[in-house]
């Protein structure tokens, strides 16, 4: 989470070199806009509806981002998990370097990429070639059910992809995730109500805390993954999906859109979209196109992409990096 308060502790009192590797900044600059603005997500009706509890929370968030920036400062190597924690790491630790490198080459007091390393070895073993129905296509969508990742929009978006096109009638939609306790439970069947307003309900099925080769079997029948929490910091389900050959439409924010599905080799790896219609727009350009050499290409260089988040390019740029603190 970056909680960089206690860096001074060991800075001035320990006399120690303080290295960080962060995940999700404590406070971003996306977090901050959201308070001004007053977006639901962050900012709560309470303050919204009422202007000096804005104003107050405002004035907390801004000192709370300058105080985290100054205690930040005491860390002389600083690692990211990508570039979207890079970015706001950059702007409120008021970083002047930054380089974004693979290999993080660095020098002190510079922030550098240090992807998490992602074990896809398993999945990529899955044979590329193997024949996905598409007379019932399976999309999937693995994600803890927690109110960030935004499973109503998956449901709305397969609704709407069901209306627009009668032969995608027998697709089915397969939500495959963590519930951790009772809120998460109620969450589940929060969203089976959902599909069940939206008529959905016959072509839904929830997949809670299923085994991993059950997980590794649905890899291997899934034609395309659903992604849709905004401004996630990297997204290793979508990497898990891009090395299983499933065809990844993600949130069109955060490590998804910056790190994970880009143009590699010139080549696409995948789709981004934000809002239901573009969701379902390519859903069906998916499954109308799946079998084309585009598709079969597109799935080949996914797979190659991820490589790039491998056990030991995560070994050698953080051993690199740490390096530094006994120069």
């Amino acid at each position: 989470m970056g909680y960089s308060f206690v860096y001074p502790v060991f800075s001035l009192f320990g006399w120690c070199n303080v290295s960080c590797y962060v995940h999700y900044p404590t406070i971003s600059s996306d977090m901050l806009s959201s308070v001004i603005t007053g977006k639901h997500a962050v900012h709560n009706r309470r303050f919204s509806s009422n202007k000096f509890l804005s104003w107050l929370k405002i004035i907390y968030y801004k000192l709370f981002a300058k105080t985290y920036g100054f205690f930040g400062s005491f860390s002389k190597i600083i690692m990211v998990n990508s570039k979207w924690t890079g970015n706001h790491i950059a702007e409120i630790w008021n970083k002047k370097i930054i380089q974004f490198d693979e290999i993080s080459r660095t020098s002190k007091n510079t922030i550098s990429i240090v992807y998490p390393p992602c074990n896809t070895l398993n999945l990529n073993q899955i044979n590329i070639d193997n024949p996905r129905s598409l007379e019932i296509p399976i999309i999937i969508s693995v994600a803890q059910f927690r109110p960030e990742k935004n499973h109503a929009l998956q449901l709305r978006a397969f609704s709407k992809l069901q209306q627009m096109n009668d032969s995608h009638k027998n697709a089915r939609l397969i939500l495959i995730g963590g519930c951790r306790n009772s809120e998460d439970q109620i969450r589940v069947e929060e969203l089976q109500q959902l599909a069940n307003q939206l008529g959905i309900q016959n072509n839904v099925d929830f997949r809670l805390n299923i085994s991993f080769s059950e997980l590794r079997e649905w890899f291997s029948k899934a034609v395309i993954g659903l992604h849709t929490m905004w401004c996630e910091h990297f997204g290793i389900g979508i990497v898990e999906l891009m090395a299983a050959s499933v065809v990844v439409i993600a949130h069109n924010s955060g490590g998804p859109k910056e790190d994970i599905v880009i143009n590699f080799n010139n080549n696409s790896t995948g789709f981004l979209a934000e809002t239901e219609l573009e969701y379902a727009n390519y859903m069906n350009y998916i499954l109308q196109n799946y079998n084309t050499n585009e598709m079969v290409e597109l799935r080949k260089n996914a797979r190659k992409s991820v490589e790039r988040f491998s056990d030991s390019n995560f070994e050698q740029a953080f051993q690199y990096n740490i390096e530094k603190l006994f120069d």
